[in-house]
Parts: C-alpha cells; structure tokens; sequence
C-alpha cells in the first residue's frame, strides 16, 4: 500500500500562476527567435507545461501543451534553428505533456486516498524510518490534542511518551521482519492524560521492496480496558463472595452433574469429591425420588426454579438435611445450559420441627383425652345401646327356646341382632381407644360422610342433652381425601364441642348447628356452624394460637392443635362470623390423587 508522506501543491495564487506562464512562453518564444544558440530553445516549453499542471484542468493542460508546440513551430518557420532542433523540440514537449499528465494522476490518486485517511476517526499518522512524523490525519488531533504543525517533524514515540508491555525497538524489528505490527500502546496526549491503545504499524515500502515509511492507526479503548478491569474486579469479588459465602454454592449441569462447588462444601463436610460424585450418589436413597420429581417439574415448566430439602452424604457416611434452591440458566437455543444454586444446612430446624410435632402429638394426645372425659356420659349412653340390645334379644331368646316348637327363623333373627349389636359395641370401643392411644399418624383415603358421622354418633347424647338441634348437608357424591381419620375425628369432635359450647347461653330453642361438607375444585371444605355468641371483633385470627382462649376454664390449646392437624394435611382453617350471627369454624382438604369419585352417604 503506497500512501503520500506528505502532498501540497505550490501555493501561489492562480492568476499569478497563469501570468507567470505566460510570460514563460513569451520570454521562451523571444529567445528561441532573436538568439541563434546551437541548440534546439523550444525545449524550454517543457518548463511551461511543467507550470501549467500547477493550475490548468486536463483540458487546459492539452491546450498549453499543443499551444507550446504551435510556438515551437512558428519559431521554426520563422528560421531560428535546425529542423533536428525542432524535432527535438517537438519531442520533449510531448514527452514532458505525457510526463506531467501521469503525475497529475497519480497526485490526484495521493490527495484521494489522504482524504479518506481524514474521515476515519482513528489516529493514523505516518513517520519515517526516524520516527518522525510526516502525516497526521484530524483523529490523530482529535485524540491526542497535537495540531499537525505541532506534530509534523516530531519523533512519535517522544511527542506521545509511548510505552508499551516491550520495548519499541523490539517491535520495529517485528515490523521489519514481517512488515506489520499490532498490540496495545500505552500514550499521553497533550493535556497530560494517559490513553490505552489498540495499535496497528504498517511498513511502507517502494516498487523494489525498500522500507520508506511506517503507517501507523490507533484506536483509543481507554475506557473498554477500564470496563474490562471493573468487570475483572467484580468477578474476583463475586468468586471471593462465593467462596466465603455460609452456603453450599454450586453450579449444575442439566444431567445433576456438578460443575462448580464452593470452598464451603470442603468446610461443612461434603468434600471435593462432590463434583465426581454428583447429586445421585450424594442424595439419600430416601429423598431421591423426591429430588427427581422437583428436578423434573422445574425442568419441564422452565418458568419456575428449584425448591426442595434434602439429605446430602458427610465424609463419614451420616447424612445432614439442607435446603437446596436453584435457577435455570437457558442458552441461545432456548434450553436450559445450567443451574445456579445454593444449600443451606438446616438440620437444626429439622430437628426443631421433629421435637415440635411430637409435642403437638403429646398435645393432641392430651386433647383426646380431655375430650374423651368430656364425652363420658355420652360413651356411656353409646355403648349402653348395644348392650341393652344384645340382653333384650337374649330374653327373647330364652323365651323361644323354652316352647314347644321352637321358632327358627325368629332365634336367627335374634342372633344376627345379638351379633350385630355386639359388633357395633365392640366398633365403639374401637374408635374410643384410638382417640385415646397416642399412636403415630396413618394417611390413608377417607370418606368425608362416614367420617362425619362417626365424630356425630360420639357426640349425639350431648347433642340431645344440650337440647342442640343438628343438621347435617353433604353432597350426594364426594371424592375421598387423604388423612389421618384419628387426626380428623379430633378436629372435626374439637369443632362441634366448641360449637355446643358456645350455644350454652342461647334459649334452647334457638340453639342450632349445622355442618356442611362441599367440594370446591380440588378440595373439600368443612364447616361447622352455630348460633351461639359470637366471635369478639379483632379475635378471628388469635383463637388458633396457643394459649389464647375466651372461656376461663379453656387451655387455648384445642385449635391450635387443630391448625396444626390441618396444616400437616396440607389444608387451611379459619373462624368467621356469618350474617346470621354466632360463628362458623371451617377447614379445606385436598382431594386425594388418582382417586374416582365414591358415593357417601345421602344428606342427613
């Protein structure tokens, strides 16, 4: 690439130019004629075309050219000189023309290309094989604050202060060698600032290959190579943050392989093998099926992250829970790349949580209990019935079997009643012990009305001594749900004495309770309702804590537990006041999973 090192033109006035050359040729034509010299005079005309490319168009310069060989001729006919002195003549005129023309293309070519090199806003200025500067485009003033006067004839490496990873001459003989250069520069510009450069050296060289000059372009990425140090910052800070952070930071592959583990992981006993074991061989065979699930779910909705706990395998083999939380990071075909994470220990508040249930069973055990002491004459009037039953169709009995003939189909009758009675009785006594044993929960699907009315038929003789009218609404087809019956007996038998109990002021004919059982969604609701006094205002949300009740000799502890129940269940329970006055208890149940539709009883 051949650039000009510099380019002008003779600055002189056009007009001046033009006399000038005119006089030139008069002076020339004077001389070729009055002077008889031995040698051929019209070759001076070579001078006027010399000075015409300085202001005449193409044209214009063919104009002179033939004009000097016009001149040339009249001399000639005139009889000054030889007619080899004319040829001559006519010779380097034309040579010259031809000459000047070339030039004047290849100017023109220099000043284009120079031209370009000043639209360009990157510093490019062009130095000798001395440093010294011969071009400086307006980038290079823009960039550096130098004007062309101050940096024309300067040696660039001083001008700019250049500094560089290497020395300069270690790259001028890189650039010599191999005829380009390019890295970044270290230069100060005029008002004292230091600028970062991206720097590109080009030799310059001549038609035989000779090193002329040196192109050199810059490109100021000061402020990209600060961006590029914050950014560094930043991410040491972030990996020091990472690894000092009280959390099992880690980064995962979609297949649960691991790709990044924090140093923390070292320090809470997982180890450094985490990262070649990964999460199959660190989860407890317990919670995999678990961990697979939540993985898949949170894979598949691509929308929501990673929530679930989990044991994680310690060095020597014990297990410890931790909370694991994780966001996907999608790539450019829009599937997940990888997920970012962290695990926290929270065994502490797993074992919290293990000692707060068996206290609340111990509570419920003891609410049981109480409840049971409460509902003595009504277990008494329960089991009395089929006792009394069973001693009736005795008598009878006894009476057939001392006839003559003896009555066949009435003594199977009898015993069929006997037996039933005494399987009634002995259900009785059955749902009684569970109520009072503190056995462990057992899930398994219910039947919403059964279950209600076993709870009804423990309560009927109080329900009748209380003078308390019951009415009981269900749909005619309900789903079942999944619970423990013991645990649901308690809190729907809590709900009905607290019910009865708050209607003790109420005349008795006014004294009514209702419990409802409606399917809304994917859920059951439960709904015990009465006419008694009424919630005080401001208290619906403070009857489910512990400790706080409304009757003196209550020990705020029956609803509690009953959220509790609830809660395990995975349900809800709230207090309400209905328009019609007194107060409403109710509790939602989710419907158990893969189950058909099974037929309660009808409406009571």
């Amino acid at each position: 690439m051949n650039l000009p090192l510099s380019y002008s033109l003779i600055p002189v006035p056009r007009p001046l130019c033009i006399t000038l050359t005119l006089l030139m040729a008069l002076l020339i034509f004077s001389l070729d004629y009055f002077t008889h010299f031995d040698m051929a005079m019209a070759t001076l005309y070579v001078i006027v075309v010399a000075m015409a490319a300085n202001f005449a168009s193409r044209l214009g310069l063919i104009a002179i050219i033939f004009g000097c060989l016009g001149l040339a001729w009249l001399g000639f006919m005139l009889g000054s000189g030889s007619p080899l002195h004319f040829v001559t003549s006519l010779v380097a005129i034309i040579a010259t023309g031809l000459l000047v023309g070339r030039s004047r293309n290849a100017l023109r070519e220099l000043e284009r290309q120079a031209s370009l090199l000043e639209l360009t806003h990157d510093a490019i200025f062009v130095r000798g094989l001395d440093d010294k500067i011969q071009y400086w485009n307006s980038g290079a003033e823009e960039l550096y604050g130098f004007g062309r006067q101050q940096a024309q004839g300067r040696v660039s490496h001083e001008l700019l202060n250049t500094g560089a990873e290497q020395s300069v001459a270690p790259i001028t003989n890189q650039l010599m060698r191999t005829g380009r250069w390019k890295g970044e520069l270290v230069q100060q510009r005029a008002d004292g600032a230091w600028l970062t450069v991206s720097s590109r050296w080009a030799l310059l060289r001549d038609s035989r290959g000779r090193p002329l000059a040196i192109l050199e372009s810059n490109n100021d990425i000061t402020e990209r190579k600060k961006a590029e140090a914050s950014l560094k910052e930043q991410e040491r800070s972030k990996r020091v943050a990472l690894a000092t952070i009280p959390a099992l930071v880690w980064i995962s592959r979609p297949d649960m392989s691991l790709d990044y583990v924090n140093a923390h992981w070292q320090a809470q006993g997982v180890g450094e093998s985490a990262k070649t074991l990964g999460w199959c061989q660190l989860l407890h065979p317990d919670d995999t099926a678990q961990w697979d699930a939540k993985w898949q779910l949170a894979w598949q909705s691509q929308k929501q992250g990673l929530e679930v706990e989990a044991r994680l395998r310690l060095n020597d083999g014990s297990y410890r829970w931790f909370l694991h939380r994780a966001l996907p990071i999608y790539g450019d075909d829009g599937e997940v790349a990888r997920w970012y994470g962290t695990s926290i220990d929270i065994q502490e508040r797993k074992s919290a949580q293990e000692a707060l249930i068996k206290a609340q069973a111990e509570l419920a055990h003891t609410s049981r209990v109480l409840s049971l002491g409460e509902l003595a004459a009504s277990i008494a009037h329960e089991v009395n019935q089929p006792i009394t039953t069973v001693v009736t169709h005795g008598e009878a009995l006894q009476l057939w079997l001392r006839r003559p003939e003896l009555a066949t189909e009435e003594i199977k009758a009898g015993v069929a009643a006997m037996v039933a009675e005494g399987r009634r009785a002995g259900e009785i006594i059955r749902r009684l012990r569970d109520m009072a044993r503190n056995s462990q929960a057992q899930h398994g699907p219910l039947q919403c009305a059964a279950l209600a009315e076993e709870v009804l038929a423990m309560v009927r003789h109080e329900l009748e001594r209380k003078k308390v009218r019951l009415s009981l609404e269900a749909s005619s087809s309900l789903p079942q749900i999944a619970g423990d019956r013991v645990q649901l007996q308690q809190v729907l038998l809590n709900l009905i004495l607290n019910a009865i109990q708050a209607m003790a002021q109420v005349p008795e004919e006014a004294r009514h309770l209702r419990l409802d059982i409606s399917e809304t969604g994917q859920s059951l609701t439960f709904s015990v309702t009465d006419s008694g006094m009424g919630i005080p205002p401001g208290q619906h949300q403070q009857l489910f804590n512990a400790f706080y009740t409304t009757r003196e000799e209550g020990m705020g502890m029956g609803l509690s537990i009953c959220r509790s129940i609830i809660e395990a269940h995975d349900g809800q329970i709230w207090a309400e006041t209905p328009a019609s006055g007194g107060a409403r208890f109710s509790f939602t149940l989710p419907v158990a999973a893969d189950t058909a539709l099974v037929a309660d009883h009808a409406p009571l």
